[in-house]
C-alpha cells in the first residue's frame, strides 16, 4: 500500500497538483480538503467544478467534503439598493468602464451578484455609456508563455508627465494579472526597483522580465540578472512595440483612469487655477490628487484582475495566475520551452496595440526645488483627508491648499 501511494505521489508531481491524501487508517485513504482552502477559492470566484478540477478530485467527492465541513459561502449577497450604491461607487472612481470591469469590481468586494441584475442596474445608472461602449470583439493571437511568473512585463506611462506624474506598471504575461500599478512623481530606477522588490514578496520572483530600453529599468535588470542568472534572458530588453502585453494594459488605464484626471487638470489650467510650471501649484496638486489617482488605479486593478476573459473560458486574470501557480508548483520555473524555441520573439504579441512614439528613453521628471514650505502636520491641518468628498472632484481641496501656500510667500 505504501509503495502504491509513493508511485501515485510521483505521478502527481509529474502531472501537477493533486489533493493530498490522509492515510494510516482503516479503509480507503481520505483526501485532505480544508475549509480555508475552499473559502479562498470561492472568494476568488471559482465554481465548484473548477475547484474539483484544480484539486484533482471528483465533483461528488468535493461536495461530500463541503457538506461534512458545513461550509458557509464567504461571499455576501446584496439587495438592489446596496448593488446600486456599489456600482455608483465603482463608476465614480473609474467612470469609463463597461459591464465586465464593473463585474470585476463587484467580485473584488466579495459580493455575489447575478449578471442580469448588474446589467439591469447599469441600464438605469449609465444607459448612454453602455451604448457608446458596444464594439466588436478583438481577435488576438495566442500568447506563448508557459505559465504564471514565467514572464513579467514592466513599463512606465507618461500620459500625466506634464504634471510631473508617472504611472508605473507590471503585468504577468501568461495570466494578464496586474502585479503592480502605481502613481509616482518620478521615473527613477530606484523607485521602480522598490516597487519590483515589494511585489516579489507577494507574488514571488518571475523567471524572466521584459522591458524597454528606458533607464528606469536598469536596476530591475541588474536585480533579475543577480537572482536568475546571466545568458538566459533573465531581463529581456527591446522596443516598446515588443512589449504589447503591457501596452494593451496602458490603453485601458488611459481610458478608464488617466483620461478623467488629464481632462480635469486641463480644465483647471483653462480656468487659470493651475499652472503646470508653478511649483506651488504642482505641490498642492500632488498632495490632493496623487491619493485620488492611486485610489482609481487600485480600483481598476481589482476590476481587471477579477474580470472574465472570453478567450480563457471566462476565467479572470487572478484565477489564471492562481491556477497556474498551483498546477505548476512542481515544474522548473527557470525553463520555458517557448523561450528556448525562439528567444528573440519570446513574450511578443504581434496583434497587440502599438505604443505611442517615444523618442527619448531617459525621461527625467523635474524635482521640486524647495519643498520645505510646510511641515507634515501643517499640511494635515489644512486638508486632513485628500480623499474626502469636497463637492468638486478634489478641486476645492486643491484651491484651499494652493491659496494657503501662496499666502506664505
Amino acid at each position: 500500500m505504501d509503495n502504491k501511494l509513493e508511485e501515485n505521489s510521483t505521478v502527481e508531481q509529474t502531472l501537477g497538483y493533486a489533493c493530498p491524501i490522509r492515510g494510516g487508517r482503516r479503509g480507503r485513504p481520505r483526501y485532505c480538503i480544508y475549509e480555508q482552502q475552499l473559502k479562498f477559492l470561492r472568494r476568488n470566484s471559482y465554481s465548484w467544478t473548477q475547484i474539483a478540477q484544480l484539486l484533482n478530485v471528483s465533483t461528488r467527492t468535493l461536495l461530500r467534503h463541503r457538506n461534512a465541513l458545513n461550509f458557509c459561502e464567504p461571499n455576501r449577497f446584496v439587495n438592489d439598493v446596496e448593488l446600486e450604491n456599489v456600482i455608483r461607487e465603482i463608476l465614480s472612481t473609474t467612470p469609463n468602464i463597461g459591464e465586465t470591469y464593473v463585474i470585476g469590481g463587484i467580485k473584488s468586494r466579495g459580493l455575489t451578484v447575478s449578471r442580469w441584475r448588474i446589467r439591469e442596474q447599469l441600464n438605469i445608472i449609465d444607459p448612454i455609456g453602455r451604448l457608446s461602449r458596444k464594439r466588436s470583439a478583438i481577435v488576438r493571437r495566442v500568447y506563448n508563455v508557459k505559465g504564471a511568473n514565467y514572464l513579467w512585463h514592466i513599463d512606465s506611462n507618461h500620459k500625466l508627465i506634464a504634471f510631473r506624474l508617472v504611472l508605473h506598471g507590471c503585468i504577468d504575461g501568461y495570466s494578464r494579472c496586474i502585479i503592480y500599478l502605481q502613481c509616482l512623481t518620478n521615473n527613477k530606477a530606484k523607485s521602480v526597483l522598490n516597487l519590483f522588490e515589494n511585489v516579489v514578496q507577494k507574488y514571488g520572483l518571475p523567471s524572466r522580465c521584459r522591458g524597454d530600453h528606458g533607464t528606469e529599468n536598469v536596476l530591475v535588470a541588474q536585480y533579475m540578472l543577480a537572482h536568475r542568472g546571466l545568458n538566459r534572458g533573465s531581463f529581456i530588453t527591446g522596443r516598446s512595440v515588443h512589449n504589447q502585453r503591457i501596452e494593451r494594459l496602458w490603453a485601458e488605464v488611459n481610458r478608464t483612469v488617466s483620461k478623467q484626471f488629464k481632462e480635469l487638470f486641463i480644465t483647471m489650467e483653462q480656468n487659470d487655477v493651475l499652472d503646470e510650471l508653478n511649483e506651488l501649484d504642482l505641490f498642492a496638486l500632488h498632495y490632493i490628487f496623487i491619493p485620488r489617482i492611486q485610489k482609481s488605479l487600485d480600483e481598476f486593478v481589482n476590476q481587471w484582475n477579477n474580470h472574465s476573459l472570453c478567450t480563457m473560458q471566462n476565467r479572470s486574470p487572478m484565477q489564471l495566475w492562481q491556477t497556474s501557480m498551483i498546477q505548476n508548483q512542481f515544474e522548473d520555473i527557470h525553463e520555458d520551452h517557448f523561450y528556448n524555441e525562439n528567444p528573440t520573439e519570446y513574450g511578443i504579441d504581434e496583434e497587440g496595440p502599438l505604443p505611442e512614439l517615444i523618442t527619448d528613453n531617459n525621461i527625467v521628471v523635474p524635482e521640486f526645488q524647495d519643498n520645505n514650505w510646510l511641515t507634515l502636520q501643517e499640511i494635515i491641518n489644512i486638508v486632513p483627508d485628500p480623499l474626502a468628498e469636497d463637492g468638486n472632484c478634489g478641486v476645492a481641496f486643491y484651491l484651499t491648499m494652493r491659496d494657503y501656500l501662496k499666502s506664505l510667500q
